[in-house]
């Protein structure tokens, strides 16, 4: 096997672990929006945000596990999606458990937008 080929499979397995992280994070942010949705503001915009969390999900593994797709745009509208996901945690959440310290809506799943520009 040659330098490049260990080197593709190399990339090919953290993609891989990329896509894994981001399904469990989303199921993860699944399970805290349907333990604190009672308490949103706007209930059913965290359901909201979940869905597109999901829809992203579902286009980015693979997108991201092909190598021609996977360039500037691609990381810069899956830091857009993240980020807004992550901003709307202030349109759903109330003011009192944003001071509260309660989780974002997306938690940790903003994370993989991040791991993927390493």
């Amino acid at each position: 096997m040659s330098e490049a080929d260990r080197g593709m499979g190399l990339e090919a397995a953290l993609w891989r672990a990329v896509a894994v992280y981001r399904g469990l994070a989303l199921v993860y942010a699944a399970a805290v929006i349907a333990m604190n949705f009672d308490g949103y503001a706007r209930p059913a915009a965290g359901w909201a945000v979940l869905a597109v969390m999901a829809a992203w999900t579902a286009y980015t593994v693979p997108a991201f596990g092909d190598p021609r797709r996977r360039g500037w745009p691609l990381l810069g509208a899956d830091l857009a999606v993240a980020s807004g996901c992550l901003v709307a945690t202030a349109w759903v959440e109330t003011p009192a458990n944003i001071a509260d310290g309660r989780p974002t809506l997306p938690v940790s799943w903003v994370a993989a937008a991040v791991l993927s520009w390493a």
